[in-house]
């Protein structure tokens, strides 16, 4: 909230860093942050331009997650 100052429904870049993989290759952990109803968007990777995942869940200054592209593929 105080960083987006309640302004919802709008595009927003949220730059942030891949932190890990599970060894299972099904999910990446992500710093980006995130607003409740993110759950769907992309993860891009900004040197390829290429979605690397789909964000599907966050912890307030812990963690979020994503399911991997290569998964889903």
């Amino acid at each position: 909230r105080q960083i987006f100052q309640g302004i919802y429904r709008v595009k927003r870049l949220s730059p942030g860093r891949l932190m890990t993989v599970s060894p299972s290759g099904k999910t990446l952990e992500h710093d980006c942050t995130t607003l409740g109803g993110n759950s769907g968007s992309p993860v891009i990777n900004l040197e390829t331009g290429k979605a690397c995942g789909l964000h599907f869940a966050g912890t307030y200054r812990e963690r979020n997650e994503a399911v991997t592209a290569a998964w889903l593929k």
